[in-house]
């Protein structure tokens, strides 16, 4: 049991870094001693897609059908082989590099459900989506997956709207968490004294934040709520 539990978890590892062949030969050793574990056929079947291996994906994730009918990750991505929505990765793990105040790997709050999380792909292209003072994180189809934590939706909310925009890529994600990359792709001439990320920031901090984004401090939602309730909030 150890040894498959440490199997696991360097096969999520290896996905998670973009090793897309040693993470589908982690998985099939799994698979070696239990055929029938479903994680392990759907992680082999998401390594074969990055790998172009689309045949042999198909087997993984129909083999996966046959044992659990309904299992929804299996289904979404044997829909996205048929519309032909799957695409070779344009990044590695060295896309993920942290530059002190440009770019910030993000655990998101407020999760979306189970299903969503695990639909989701590594280096998949998301977008910041304001909700009021708010920013939730949206795929190209506009489904929520999460919101940034106040400390930084509030930061860039504030740079947003005064011109600044942002890359953001799912950097990894599971049943129970999910992180995102966000990188600064442009920084407005008005915002040069800002910086997008700060360390241990806090409204009132030493950083030159300006009387302006420390008055959005006392008005950012507690919760994100549908659109017009966002409008009601921001009237009120």
């Amino acid at each position: 049991m150890s040894t498959i539990s440490n199997l696991e978890s360097q096969a999520v590892l290896a996905a998670k870094n973009g090793h897309w062949e040693e993470a589908r030969a982690l998985n099939a050793d799994i698979l070696k001693e239990h055929p029938d574990d479903i994680n392990a056929l759907n992680r082999s079947g998401f390594a074969c897609l990055q790998l172009q291996e689309i045949d042999r994906a198909i087997e993984f994730f129909k083999r996966t059908l046959e044992i659990e009918k309904s299992n929804s990750i299996a289904i979404k991505q044997l829909e996205n082989i048929r519309r032909d929505k799957i695409k070779k990765p344009e990044f590695n793990a060295e896309n993920f590099v942290e530059e002190p105040s440009k770019s910030k790997i993000v655990s998101l709050m407020r999760l979306a459900n189970r299903d969503v999380l695990e639909s989701l792909s590594i280096g998949q292209k998301l977008h910041l989506k304001a909700k009021g003072r708010f920013i939730g994180v949206e795929t190209e189809d506009k489904t929520y997956i999460g919101s940034l934590p106040e400390d930084i939706s509030l930061r860039l909310s504030f740079l947003l709207e005064r011109g600044n925009r942002y890359l953001c890529q799912l950097h990894s994600a599971s049943s129970k968490h999910c992180s995102v990359y966000i990188r600064e792709t442009y920084q407005d001439p008005q915002n040069r004294d800002y910086h997008s990320f700060v360390s241990n920031f806090t409204p009132g901090s030493d950083d030159n934040i300006g009387e302006e984004l420390l008055l959005l401090a006392d008005e950012s939602p507690l919760s994100l709520e549908s659109e017009d309730s966002d409008s009601e909030a921001g009237e009120s």
